[in-house]
């Protein structure tokens, strides 16, 4: 066997490893798009946390209720509270898992480049101005409720309303955050035919 035919059967022998879709942009937008997506990954786990004060706000208040004949004054409002903020802060990571819920009918059968190319539409002229409107308003909305130190209506214990309004700006700068990193993902696909892992 010639050199050259052993090393043609090498090639065919040894698996191509494919290079990462994002090392085809300029190195400015790997590192901001992997940069965003560890940032969002933490805040994702860390507010994952919320979910065992909610749980045990829960329980607290059923066990009070139904054992005891305790209803409790503070439940209701931690527990909403706490569920508003866990969906409106884990919403980044939610769409860095690509967990959101999407309708794939048609998406799922088109080309990745098809594909990316429809998800930088959506992302450059609905998605990213959506939240950017979004933040400006919960924003606004916040900052009042600070200025007027708002409280809850829902229940007797009227406790402060104005932390929980501020989660709504916090929740979709994470969400526009992210949503620039996946739009350059989309990018990044739109280039070179597959999507970064």
């Amino acid at each position: 066997m010639s050199e050259s035919t052993l090393v043609r059967t090498l090639d065919r022998a040894t698996p191509q490893v494919e290079e990462d879709p994002l090392a085809s942009l300029p190195g400015v937008f790997q590192r901001l798009s992997r940069g965003i997506d560890r940032f969002t990954g933490g805040v994702g786990q860390f507010v994952s946390w919320l979910t065992v004060p909610m749980i045990f706000s829960l329980c607290y208040e059923v066990i009070s209720r139904k054992i005891f004949g305790r209803a409790t004054l503070w439940s209701y409002d931690v527990t909403y509270m706490l569920y508003g903020s866990l969906f409106m802060l884990a919403a980044g990571f939610t769409l860095l898992r690509r967990e959101h819920i999407r309708t794939d009918f048609f998406y799922a059968r088109w080309p990745v480049r098809t594909q990316a190319l429809v998800d930088l539409l959506v992302y450059l002229f609905v998605f990213l101005p959506a939240m950017a409107f979004l933040l400006w308003k919960g924003a606004e909305m916040a900052a009042r409720s600070w200025i007027i130190r708002e409280l809850s209506e829902a229940s007797p214990w009227r406790p402060p309303l104005y932390p929980f309004r501020t989660v709504l700006p916090v929740g979709a700068a994470l969400l526009l955050l992210q949503g620039v990193s996946e739009f350059i993902k989309a990018w990044a696909a739109l280039r070179t035919g597959r999507w970064p892992e």
